[in-house]
Formats: structure tokens, sequence, C-alpha cells
């Protein structure tokens, strides 16, 4: 069956998701007259996820991996080359998407203006928190360049919509890069021309918890250099470019604002 272009494919990935699956899925189904299709790649999950998914949303198409990866980069991968759609959205296990952003995403995709179009994530404990026909009175829209890109993540991956025919470069799967993949898959689709916009409202929100709290910093900052490394930097230079990343993230926490 045809699907028309304007519709969407959105790929979720899943690992132990059980606390969060439900209220994720309904988020999206709010915006169902944008989506083709939901498929849920599941990376061994041992919660009860999946016959979660299954018992309260059969229209969902379930992948359900036999060994874990390790990290979502091969399940994005996967979820992406299963989609049967031009435009597909990804989305987090534990983030809720604005109906009112994917609306707006599915415009500016479709118009041609961006290949990658993405959003601000906020932080929330509870799904009540957060407005589902959220509106925002002013678009104030970013164009990301990769010189901006290089000096700091600006896109957030959950949320954002792709134009599959324009990337260049899929998810990278070394599990060394778990946490930072989907930063090395905008900055080298970005150093290949790719456009990416994101609107500077909040409208992607994370179901925060004691699971999905990042406690090791210094690992990260390791992750950085190697995906600095793997973007073609020499060492030195890979690590001015990751000081310089948690600089601009310290400002920012500062003065509350985005540069």
């Amino acid at each position: 069956m045809a699907v028309s272009k304007d519709l969407i494919s959105v790929v979720i990935t899943t690992y132990n998701a059980s606390l969060t699956i439900v209220n994720v899925v309904n988020s999206l189904l709010l915006a169902s007259e944008f989506i083709a299709e939901i498929i849920m790649v599941d990376d061994k999950s041992t919660d009860g996820t999946l016959e979660i998914v299954k018992t309260n949303f059969p229209g969902v198409k379930i992948i359900a991996k036999e060994e874990n990866s390790g990290g979502p980069a091969g399940p994005r991968n996967i979820g992406l080359n299963a989609s049967r759609c031009d435009y597909v959205m990804f989305c987090d296990s534990d983030d809720l998407v604005s109906y009112e952003y994917i609306k707006l995403a599915v415009s500016k995709i479709s118009s041609g203006e961006f290949a990658v179009f993405s959003g601000l994530r906020q932080n929330i404990t509870d799904h009540s928190e957060f407005g589902m026909m959220l509106k925002f009175r002013r678009q104030s829209i970013s164009r990301i360049s990769y010189q901006s890109l290089s000096l700091k993540d600006r896109v957030t991956l959950s949320g954002s919509l792709v134009n599959r025919n324009e990337l260049h470069h899929s998810f990278n799967e070394d599990v060394r890069l778990h946490g930072v993949e989907d930063y090395l898959f905008f900055l080298q689709n970005a150093k290949s021309g790719v456009k990416i916009g994101r609107l500077n409202s909040r409208v992607i929100g994370y179901l925060i918890s004691e699971t999905n709290i990042s406690k090791n910093k210094f690992k990260r900052i390791n992750k950085f250099i190697l995906l600095n490394r793997i973007n073609d930097r020499y060492i030195i230079t890979s690590i001015l470019f990751t000081m310089t990343h948690y600089l601009i993230a310290l400002l920012e926490r500062v003065f509350n604002r985005y540069y």
C-alpha cells in the first residue's frame, strides 16, 4: 500500500521501558493523522516491555532482538531500515512528543527547508506535567551548521524528524560510543551538507527516573574524545573540542540559555 509522502514512520528503541512505554506511545497516537506506522525495536528487554506493548498497542510493529546490542545505535539502524515512509521520527522510550511540534516538523521536512528537524527537551517526572497539545506562540527556529554543531551537541535525537533520502550517514554502532552516538550521527550528516533545523521550544518531555540518569561524567568525556577522533580529528584537537563542549554547556546552565 502506498504511503502519503507527508506521513511518517516513528521508530522507538526500547530496553526495559515498562514504566514509560505506555505514556510514550499514547503521546504519539495523539498525532496519528501524521503517523503511518510505529515501529518498536526492542533490545532484549527483560521487564515485560514487549508484553505490555503487544497487549495495549496491537497496531505497533515490534522487532524483537535476540541479543542485546549494548546501545541504541544498532536498533535505531534496524528501525530506520524497516520503516516504509520517507520521513522517519526517532523517539526514545522515555520521551513524550508534542502534537503541535510533530505538525510543524512535518511541514518543515515536507517543504524541503530542512532534511532534519528537532526540538528542545524539558525534564519531567510525570506525564501529566507535559502539555501534549502544547502550542508555542513564537516559532523561533535555528539553522544548525556543522561549525556550530562541532562545538556543542545542539540537536535532540528523540523527536527528530528526518528525510531518510537525504541522510548520508547512519548510526555508528561502536558500543564505546553509547550515549553520544546520536551526536555523531548529526555531526557526520551536517558535515556532509545535510540541512538541520531546530525549534527553540521545549516540545519533548523527558521522563526522568533513577534508571536513566547518567552518573559517570568521566566516561562521557572519554566518549566525546573518541567521537571527535572518529570524526577525523587529531588527539589534541579532539581534547580541545571536548573541553569547548563542556565549557559551553556550563555557560548555558549559568545563564539559562542556549548558545
